[in-house]
């Protein structure tokens, strides 16, 4: 059997789905642990992406509103001095009503907000926490696949939809993390989840 490497797993519907490295979808269940191939990865018709500039260093499944959401996290190609910082998201979601196809969204809604960890991935209603904005995707340092010259988190904040445009959050001494056997992950007060 071939190996299969994924970047993220979610359990959603009484499946497991796994994200491939490449952004190819399968799913399994307990009962039938073979895999099932769900969707292809966005086709470059679907994205238009610049490699010179960027790649998508990561890719995330996320349950929204009963969706399955598929979100790229891309990074800027600065390997040269070993930092990688996010420079944009998009955001996909998985329409049954095209045969399976990956839909890009351009908004979550005013009310949504998602979490991306590289432990977890939550979406929730906004509004329920105070002081977080919707349409907005809130991010931790992520250990990518590359793993070039891991410095520690510098690379954590806020991505708005609505303008495109991020805040920088988290300033934090890098050394607090260099001894964490695990990565940082959310913790949110009880809520609605979306």
């Amino acid at each position: 059997m071939e190996k299969v490497q994924f970047d993220d797993v979610i359990h959603y519907k009484d499946n497991f789905y796994g994200i491939t490295c490449e952004g190819e979808v399968a799913s399994f269940d307990l009962e039938n642990p073979h895999l099932k191939m769900v969707a292809s990865r966005v086709s470059n018709e679907e994205e238009d992406e610049d490699e010179e500039e960027e790649f998508c260093g990561k890719y995330y499944l996320v349950e929204c509103c009963g969706q399955l959401l598929q979100i790229k996290r891309y990074l800027a190609n600065t390997c040269s001095d070993f930092i990688r910082l996010t420079s944009g998201f998009k955001v996909f979601k998985l329409s049954h009503n095209r045969g399976d196809k990956w839909v890009e969204m351009e908004s979550l809604g005013h009310d949504v907000a998602i979490f991306l960890g590289d432990n977890s991935s939550v979406s929730v209603l906004a509004p329920n926490i105070d002081g977080y904005k919707g349409n907005c995707l809130y991010f931790t340092e992520d250990k990518d696949t590359l793993d070039i010259g891991y410095l520690g988190p510098s690379d954590m904040g806020l991505y708005d939809f609505e303008n495109k445009s991020f805040t920088r959050h988290f300033d934090m001494d890098a050394t607090n993390f260099l001894n964490l056997q695990k990565r940082p992950l959310w913790i949110l007060p009880t809520l609605h989840l979306c």
